[in-house]
């Protein structure tokens, strides 16, 4: 996820996740979460109850991140992450040379 400070904001970038997930048959995914703030309430729901299950539909089965660098960056985003459906495998990292690595570790679908 980027920087994301709104729902409208939130949904239209995970959208286009979910089409790029759809277009290339992508099962494996990596995100700069570095300066993402926090995870709004609202937009946590959201993506639990929402693209969640709409992007494991489309094959989507790991992802790799890189921390967010503030510390209700960290906790919201952990918090999101805790609601991901099986099989779903999402690892944080704090670089993201590291979170690509082992990334590559998974073989794609």
């Amino acid at each position: 996820m980027a920087a994301i400070c709104n729902k409208h904001t939130n949904a239209i970038f995970l959208d286009n996740v979910i089409v790029m997930l759809k277009n290339h048959s992508v099962s494996r995914i990596s995100g700069n979460d570095s300066a993402l703030p926090m995870v709004h309430a609202e937009d946590q729901e959201w993506i639990a109850k929402d693209w969640f299950p709409r992007a494991v539909a489309t094959g989507w089965r790991v992802s790799a991140n890189k921390l967010p660098d503030t510390y209700f960056g960290q906790l919201t985003t952990n918090q999101v992450q805790i609601e991901a459906p099986e099989p779903v495998v999402i690892k944080n990292f704090q670089y993201l040379a590291e979170a690509r690595q082992w990334l590559e570790s998974f073989p794609p679908l």
